[in-house]
């Protein structure tokens, strides 16, 4: 397993008896997984958070650190006059997010309707977005199923490590609302999160990724606070990675073959 990936790994053996030492369990692709995830999964709570549209197009600093560079299309008599596209940017150094972490980099938003109604489209995209010393790119491609439901289809997604781009996941995103919390709180809505991935590791290795209890994350955290995903490396045993109940502190742990790796996620 790379160091340059920081982990903080510790092996149980399930059933509490020491044993002699094993060969490292091959948790790279999980690792991967574990990583690229806090790069996309608070970007919808974030939109939402945003509440894009007539009377809130100049409060993304009261939410977000981004700055709103500039706005294309008739703000004014939005939706009915057509789309809108916003170009935001965190700062050079980066800044705290929404979600807690220090992001860098721009993302442009495109909505053709209010994010709450039913139908409605919208897209997500960024090119370099750098948080917590990686990067990612991605596309999104958002339809609003009811007030309270998003389904996500993730167009492309990539994360820069040892010099050059490499794909990761593509697949479908289920995003529910399922506490509005304060509306004077920014950050303090809680959602569950369902979906089902395909990528590849760092090494090329595909897998398929899905959720097996649903995730919760709050719009205000940038880690999955709970639930469970299951991983199923190409030509390897599945490896089940639990969230934790409730937490917003990245650890995690993977539990496969029999023993639990405590993982930290950075």
């Amino acid at each position: 397993m790379s160091r340059t990936w920081g982990l903080i790994i510790l092996a149980v053996v399930a059933s509490g008896c020491e044993q002699e030492e094993e060969e490292p369990l091959a948790v790279d692709t999980v690792v991967d997984h574990a990583y690229f995830m806090p790069s996309l999964v608070p970007v919808v709570p974030w939109l939402m958070a945003l509440a894009p549209g007539p009377g809130h197009w100049p409060d993304v600093g009261a939410v977000d650190c981004a700055v709103l560079d500039s706005i294309s299309g008739d703000t004014a008599g939005f939706p009915v006059s057509g789309p809108i596209t916003m170009y935001l940017r965190y700062p050079a150094g980066g800044c705290t997010a929404l979600e807690g972490r220090t992001r860098e980099g721009s993302v442009v938003v495109q909505l053709d309707d209010l994010t709450t109604t039913a139908n409605a489209q919208f897209s997500i995209s960024c090119d370099d977005l750098r948080y917590d010393g990686l990067r990612a790119r991605f596309h999104l491609e958002g339809t609003t199923l009811d007030s309270t439901r998003w389904v996500v289809m993730l167009d492309s997604s990539a994360i820069f490590s040892g010099g050059a781009w490499s794909p990761r996941s593509t697949g479908t995103l289920v995003y529910e609302l399922v506490d509005k919390g304060l509306p004077t709180v920014a950050g303090d809505e809680a959602f569950s999160l369902e979906h089902d991935l395909s990528g590849s590791d760092r090494t090329g290795r595909s897998f398929h990724a899905y959720t097996i209890q649903p995730l919760g994350l709050f719009s205000g955290c940038g880690w999955i606070g709970s639930g469970k995903e299951r991983i199923e490396p190409d030509q390897l045993s599945p490896r089940d990675l639990d969230h934790g109940n409730g937490s917003c502190d990245g650890r995690t742990t993977i539990q496969v073959d029999g023993q639990e790796i405590g993982l930290t996620i950075p």
